[in-house]
């Protein structure tokens, strides 16, 4: 799993329902609760446009994880579930 096309891209990403912005890179922001949970983004084209590690480390996501969402195993609703359970170890301050 070294590099994604933009259709893998466009495919894995948006089971997480993103909110994507056009521009110079197709950005996605993963909204939950009103708050910004994640975000990533992809260059345009039709060939390899990412490498598939950065992708995975910006939707916080372990190596298993990023292969489920690739295979549709991981929805938004999972990958929320993910991301509750990964806040909920971080210690909070004060």
């Amino acid at each position: 799993m070294k590099h994604l096309t933009a259709a893998e891209w466009d495919k894995a990403v948006g089971k997480l329902q993103p909110e994507i912005q056009e521009g110079k890179h197709r950005k996605a922001f993963i909204w939950h609760e009103g708050k910004m949970i994640s975000y990533t983004y992809r260059s345009h084209g039709r060939g390899d446009c990412c490498p598939a590690n950065p992708v995975m480390k910006q939707l916080g996501l372990s190596p298993q994880e990023f292969v489920d969402l690739r295979k549709c195993t991981i929805a938004r609703k999972e990958y929320i579930e993910i991301y509750r359970k990964r806040q909920s170890s971080i210690p909070s301050k004060g």
